[in-house]
C-alpha cells in the first residue's frame, strides 16, 4: 500500500509544496466524487485546491463551497482565464486529471492554455472496460496520450502497474474512522455495492438459499433494476435499502459486524481496488469477498471465499469465535495519509524537474 519505492521526508514534502495550488479535474460533480475527500486532507495541510468538474457545463468549486459555473463552448474563454488567474503563485501549479478517456479533446485543450505546470493522470481502472469497435481503440488511444503528456502517473490499484509500469500507486482510502459497536449485528450480512455488471447477481442469491436466517441487506446505486428485482422476489432475506450518499456510511454500517462484497469475477474487476473496502475495514468490520486480485492483496484482513458456501461458512465461524476475526488493531486507511504520499509524489516531480531546467541552461557543463 505504499505510494514511492524509496523513502522521502514527509515533512520536506509538505515544505516543498508549501503553498501550492491544486486543480483537480473530474467527470463527477464535487458531491458524488470519492476525490472531495483528498481535497478536504490537502486544504487541512495549507494548500488551494479547486475542484473542476467536466460535463455539460463546467462547474469550479472552491474551499468556501462556493462554485462558479462556465456554460458550453461560450464559456470556455473564462473558464481558462478562471483558472490561470488562480494557478500563478511561487510555485509550478498541480493539476490531476481524474477525467480518464471521457472528455480527451477538452482535457488537451486545457493543458494546451493553463501555462506551465504538473500534470498527473489519474489511472484510477484499466478504464477500457468492456468496450468493443471503435469505442474501445478511441478510449485506448486517449488514455494513452493523455498518460504520455503527463509527467506524473497515478493508479489506484497496484493490479494496474501491469499496464502502466512507470506509473506511482496511489491507494485508494476511506473518510470514516472506527465505529465504537456495542451489541453488533454478527447475523446479517451488509453489502455496499452498485448492481451493475460488477456485482454477481447469482453468488447473492445462493449465499441468500444457503442462508436463510441471515438477511443480506444491500444499499446502492441500481444499473440493472430488473435483475434487482427479481432477486429480491426470489429470496425474501435479501432487503434492498435504496442508494446512499457519503455522508450515510458511518450511519449505514454502524449496527453490523459483517460486510459482504460480492464482485464478480471478470475483466470489469480485474483492476478495480474497491473504495468498499477501506469503508468495512475502516469501520472495524469483518470483510467477506469474493475473490478478486485486490481482495488477495487484502488478503491478510479480508477473508476471501471462493462459493456461496464459503461465505456461509465464514460467517458462521464469525459469529461463533471471536478468534476468526482478521481485521483487528490495524492502520486506518485515510486521506490524511494518502494526501501526504502524494505531496511526497509532487515534491519529488518537481524536484526532478528543477534538476532537468538546470541541465538546459545555457553554458552549464552536463553531469
Amino acid at each position: 500500500m505504499t505510494a514511492v519505492t524509496a523513502p522521502f521526508p514527509i515533512a520536506a514534502a509538505n515544505e516543498n509544496c508549501c503553498r501550492a495550488q491544486f486543480f483537480v479535474l473530474s467527470v463527477r460533480a464535487y458531491a458524488v466524487d470519492f476525490r472531495q475527500f483528498l481535497i478536504r486532507a490537502l486544504r487541512e495541510r495549507g494548500h488551494r485546491v479547486w475542484h473542476v468538474h467536466i460535463g455539460r457545463a463546467t462547474k469550479v468549486t472552491g474551499a468556501d463551497g462556493q462554485h462558479v459555473t462556465f456554460v458550453g463552448v461560450s464559456g470556455i474563454p473564462g473558464l481558462i482565464h478562471f483558472l490561470r488567474a488562480r494557478a500563478r503563485g511561487p510555485a509550478l501549479p498541480v493539476f490531476l486529471d481524474s477525467t480518464g478517456p471521457y472528455v480527451p479533446g477538452r482535457s488537451l485543450a486545457l493543458r494546451a492554455s493553463l501555462g506551465p505546470g504538473l500534470w498527473c493522470y489519474d489511472i484510477f481502472d484499466n478504464m477500457m472496460y468492456d468496450y468493443r469497435g471503435f469505442l474501445r481503440l478511441r478510449t485506448w488511444a486517449a488514455i494513452r496520450l493523455l498518460s504520455a503528456l503527463s509527467p506524473v502517473q497515478l493508479v489506484l490499484s497496484g493490479e494496474t502497474l501491469r499496464l502502466f509500469p512507470r506509473a506511482i500507486h496511489l491507494d485508494n482510502a476511506a473518510h470514516i474512522g472506527r465505529i465504537e459497536r456495542q451489541d453488533a449485528n454478527t447475523r446479517d450480512l451488509v453489502l455496499l455495492s452498485s448492481i451493475d455488471a460488477r456485482f454477481d447477481i447469482a453468488f447473492v442469491r445462493r449465499v441468500a438459499e444457503l442462508a436463510p436466517e441471515r438477511k443480506v441487506v444491500l444499499y446502492g446505486r441500481v444499473g440493472i433494476p430488473d435483475r434487482l428485482e427479481r432477486l429480491c422476489g426470489d429470496r425474501p432475506n435479501i432487503v434492498y435499502r435504496g442508494a446512499f450518499r457519503y455522508d450515510d456510511i458511518a450511519t449505514i454500517l454502524r449496527p453490523y459486524a459483517v460486510a459482504l462484497a460480492p464482485y464478480a469475477q471478470n475483466p470489469l474487476t480485474e483492476f478495480i481496488n474497491p473504495d468498499k473496502y477501506y469503508y468495512f475495514l475502516n469501520s472495524g468490520m469483518e470483510v467477506i469477498s469474493t475473490d478478486i486480485p485486490q481482495a488477495r492483496r487484502m488478503g491478510e484482513r479480508i477473508h476471501i471465499a471462493g462459493s456461496p458456501e464459503d461465505v456461509v461458512a465464514t460467517a458462521d465461524r464469525l459469529e461463533r469465535d471471536s478468534a476468526s476475526r482478521r481485521n483487528l488493531a490495524g492502520p486506518v486507511l485515510g486521506w490524511d495519509q494518502r494526501a501526504d504520499e502524494l505531496l511526497d509524489v509532487i515534491a519529488r516531480s518537481r524536484a526532478r524537474q528543477a534538476q532537468a531546467g538546470r541541465r538546459l541552461q545555457p553554458g552549464r557543463p552536463a553531469p
